[in-house]
């Protein structure tokens, strides 16, 4: 299993808990989980798709 589909694997279970969830509280700790997951997810792509641009450092986003 490579790492996209395991980062694709971990945001649809986020996703799925989040849905699921029965309290307020656990929807937003689900969704955080799903969109650091879908983050990730578009990281690992583009260092897939193009090995130049993921040897720069990240720009932090926060």
């Amino acid at each position: 299993m490579t790492k996209v589909e395991n980062y694709m694997e971990k945001a649809a279970a986020s996703l799925a808990a989040a849905t699921s969830a029965a309290t307020a509280s656990e929807r937003a700790f689900h969704h955080r989980a799903h969109c650091i997951w879908r983050r990730l997810l578009s990281e690992a792509e583009l260092a897939q798709n193009n090995p130049e641009a993921s040897a720069k450092p990240p720009v932090k986003r926060r």
